[in-house]
């Protein structure tokens, strides 16, 4: 045998490597190039609205305002984001799902959490005509229930996972895999604990200020030095405006993964099917 042809598996090895190599720093540059244009495009329409939004008097407006104006929003907004998120939720299971180790069984802690969410719900709809301190408790019991119910669908959703998983592995279906995959990242994620942590930071700003008289008129009194807002107005609308807050950023915070995942399983369908037709098309030799 050759000194050259000796040497070809390490070349080939090397080529590789080398191959390696280029394709870390490729994925470095553009992993820059996407944060950087990310960072831009969520920098450019803030600085736009603010230029163009700031000769803009806001405060006459708030003026005619009410706590209950606040939670009305709040409480729409959060209740249709519920319910069609709940149905898009279901919807990205049932298209990924092809293996169910539990046989259709439901667990039996869905009989207990469904009965307690509607307690829960009925409360929080209960205490938004009453004060904002019904309201904070009742809103931060719906949260932590929550929570919980993420936790118990994690659970009764592992097996169901790690068995589509095999099952698109053995049929050597790597786009269902992707897909199963791109779930996941949707209902395992750690973006979910980052939300949640937020969530619950603002709840307690929110129950400090329901709760602590001091701590409202403390930060009515700030926020009145930097506009022209009365302070009486900005202590009746905090908790509103607080709560609209938190509703704004919970549920964007979801859609916008709920959309992300749901484009990237879509488009790995389209490619596939795309693929499929194309062979078919193709006359056979």
């Amino acid at each position: 045998m050759s000194k050259k042809a000796k040497n070809l598996p390490f070349r080939r090895h090397f080529a590789a490597a080398s191959v390696l190599d280029d394709r870390r720093w490729f994925d470095r540059v553009f992993y820059l190039a996407r944060l950087a244009t990310t960072v831009i495009a969520g920098l450019l329409p803030l600085l736009f609205a603010f230029l163009t939004l700031r000769d803009i008097k806001v405060e006459p407006f708030i003026e005619y305002t009410s706590y209950q104006f606040y939670i009305r929003i709040a409480l729409t907004i959060y209740y249709f984001c519920w319910m069609y998120g709940a149905a898009f939720d279901y919807q990205t299971q049932q298209d990924v799902y092809v293996i169910d180790p539990n046989k259709g069984r439901i667990p039996k802690g869905f009989f207990v959490f469904v009965p307690v969410f509607v307690v829960i719900a009925v409360s929080l709809l209960w205490a938004s005509i009453q004060n904002e301190r019904y309201l904070a408790v009742a809103l931060t019991l719906f949260c932590i229930l929550d929570v919980i119910g993420w936790h118990h669908n994690q659970t009764w959703m592992k097996p169901i996972f790690e068995a589509s998983f095999k099952f698109y592995e053995t049929e050597h279906d790597y786009f269902g895999y992707e897909r199963l995959s791109f779930a996941k990242s949707f209902f395992f994620g750690r973006w979910a604990l980052w939300r949640y942590a937020t969530m619950l930071a603002i709840l307690g700003s929110i129950l400090l200020i329901s709760f602590n008289g001091t701590a409202r008129d403390n930060l009515s009194q700030a926020i009145h030095h930097t506009t022209s807002l009365d302070s009486a107005k900005i202590n009746e609308i905090t908790p509103g405006v607080l709560i609209l807050f938190f509703v704004l950023t919970a549920e964007t915070w979801i859609w916008v993964n709920r959309i992300r995942v749901r484009v990237s399983m879509d488009a790995i369908a389209s490619v596939k099917d795309k693929i499929a037709l194309h062979f078919r098309e193709v006359p056979k030799k």
